[in-house]
Order: structure tokens, then sequence, then C-alpha cells
């Protein structure tokens, strides 16, 4: 022990380096968005735990309420609808809603559990909005809202026929 060599390096600070390393960051912007999710009761309560941490969630398990909403004046900026459901279906509520305010038609990610009738897959061609299959995976739930809010809301979804 006690041989080998020692050094000791100073280093000046660099005054301007310390200063923008003292100065806190801004936080990324993450507004919370307002969120419709429209599916059946089970699915609606998964959903709902997912984005409620981030973003504004309203639950409906009736189409018909979703669209007394939408008729209301309540507006979201994101409206995740199921397909297949009882009494309306999400192609309905689609239609319903952008006859109200054609800018909805853009705010819809519709919802499957992958058996779709004919008259689906026609309305799903005929749209731009995505579709996400059931079981839908975390990352690919927010990544949709996500994806959604960073589209510009104000043009409306065309259908190509």
């Amino acid at each position: 022990m006690g041989k080998g060599t020692s050094f000791i390096v100073r280093l000046p600070i660099a005054p301007d380096l310390v200063a923008e390393a003292d100065k806190p960051g801004p936080e990324p912007v993450s507004p919370r968005a307002s969120v419709l999710i429209v599916d059946d009761e089970a699915v609606l309560r998964s959903l709902e735990r997912i984005l409620r941490a981030e973003h504004n969630v309203v639950t409906e398990s009736d189409l018909r309420a979703a669209l007394a909403r939408v008729e209301g004046g309540q507006r979201f900026d994101v409206i995740l609808c199921d397909l297949m459901m009882p009494y309306l279906t999400g192609p309905e509520l689609f239609r319903a809603a952008i006859a109200l305010e054609p800018a909805l038609a853009r705010r819809f990610v519709f919802m499957t559990g992958g058996v779709l009738r004919t008259g689906i897959d026609l309305f799903l061609s005929e749209v731009a909005n995505e579709c996400l299959e059931k079981p839908i995976a975390l990352q690919n739930l927010r990544s949709a809202v996500r994806r959604m809010l960073a589209s510009s809301l104000d043009a409306p979804a065309i259908p190509t026929t």
C-alpha cells in the first residue's frame, strides 16, 4: 500500500453552463383532452382507467346517451366509439354527430371486436378514421388518442364515396 501515483485534477466551472443547468426546462405541454368513450360497460371501465390520468374522460354504454350529449352541446376532442352496440351502431352515431357539427368527423376513433357486418365494413372503407381492434393494447390506445389530438381537428373527414 502507499505505492502508486495520485492525481488531483481541478477544472474551472464554466459559468454559462452552470446557469443553464440550474434553470428548470419547460415542462412538456400535454393538455388534458376531453374524451368520450362509448362502449360496453366492462370495456368502458378499463379504457377509462387507462386514459383518465391524462385526460378528462366521459363514458357512455349507450350510443343514444352519447348522441344526447353531442346534441346537448357537449364537445369532445376525441370520441372512442365501438362500432357494434345495441340500439344504434357506431356509424349511425358518427353520421348523426357530423350532421350537427361536421368537424366532429375527425374526432372519432372506432373500436371493434373484429366481427363486422357488411355495412360496417363498407362504412370503414368510406371514412379515413382509425379503427382499433380489440383487445386494444394500452400503448395503441394512448397513441391513437395522441395522434387524434396532434392532427388538425378542425378539418372534417370526408367519406371517399
